[in-house]
C-alpha cells in the first residue's frame, strides 16, 4: 500500500509541477524504488536490469520506424501516397474520405505507427477535407480512427514490442494483423461509403494524371 501511495503520489506531484509525463512516470518509479521501505534489491541491480533488456535487436526496430516515419513526412513520400489513394477512389462521392481511409493504410504499412499516420495524413488532409465541405467531426472522426491502423498492420512498432517481451512470433503477429488491419480498412470503407450518400458528401472532380 505503501509503495502504491508513493508511486501514484509523486507521479501526480510530479505532473502537477509541470514536469513532462514522459519524465515524471520515470521520477516516479525511480523515487518508488529508492525510498519505498518494500523494496529490498540495490538500486545498482535495476540498472543493470534496465539495460540488459534493452539488449535485443527486436526493440532497435522500434527508432527505425520513428525514423522511417519522419523521412517519409518530410521527403514528400505522405503526399505522393495520399495522391496516389485519390486516383484510386477519389472519383466517387466522398472519395477524398475513401482517400484518407486508404492512405493511412498505406502509411500505416510503412510507419508502423498510430501516431505518425494521424500527424503525416491528417496535417494534409483534415485542412483540405474541411475546406471543400465535409464535415469537421466526421472528417476528425475518420482520421482518428483511421489511424489507428498503424498497429494492426504490419510492421507494428507494439507487435515487435509485445513479441520481445512475451518471447511470441513477431511473423505470426504479422500474419494476422494483415488480414485483420485490411478487413478493418475494408469496413471503413463501406461505413464512409454508406455516409457519404445518405449526408450528400462532396465528390472530387481532380483528374489524376
Amino acid at each position: 500500500m505503501t509503495t502504491a501511495l508513493l508511486l501514484f503520489g509523486s507521479m501526480a506531484l510530479f505532473i502537477l509541477i509541470g514536469v513532462p509525463i514522459a519524465f515524471a512516470l520515470g521520477a516516479a518509479v525511480w523515487s518508488t524504488i529508492v525510498f519505498s521501505p518494500d523494496f529490498t534489491v540495490t538500486v545498482g541491480i535495476i540498472a543493470q536490469r534496465i539495460f540488459g533488456g534493452l539488449e535485443s535487436t527486436s526493440i532497435m526496430a522500434i527508432p527505425f520506424f520513428i525514423l522511417a516515419g519522419n523521412l517519409m513526412t518530410k521527403g514528400g513520400i505522405s503526399r505522393r501516397l495520399v495522391n496516389f489513394a485519390n486516383c484510386i477512389v477519389g472519383n466517387v462521392r466522398g472519395g477524398m474520405a475513401l482517400a484518407l481511409v486508404l492512405a493511412c493504410a498505406f502509411f500505416a504499412a510503412l510507419s508502423g505507427s498510430a501516431p505518425a499516420t494521424v500527424i503525416a495524413i491528417g496535417s494534409m488532409l483534415y485542412p483540405e477535407m474541411v475546406r471543400m465541405g465535409y464535415p469537421k467531426d466526421r472528417t476528425a472522426g475518420l482520421l482518428v480512427v483511421s489511424g489507428g491502423l498503424g498497429p494492426i498492420i504490419p510492421p507494428s512498432i507494439i507487435m515487435v514490442v509485445y513479441a520481445t517481451i512475451t518471447g511470441a512470433s513477431i511473423g505470426d503477429m504479422f500474419s494476422s494483423g494483415m488480414f485483420i488491419g485490411i478487413l478493418i480498412m475494408v469496413v471503413l470503407m463501406a461505413v464512409v461509403l454508406f455516409l457519404a450518400n445518405k449526408e450528400k458528401w462532396p465528390k472530387t472532380r481532380e483528374s489524376c494524371p
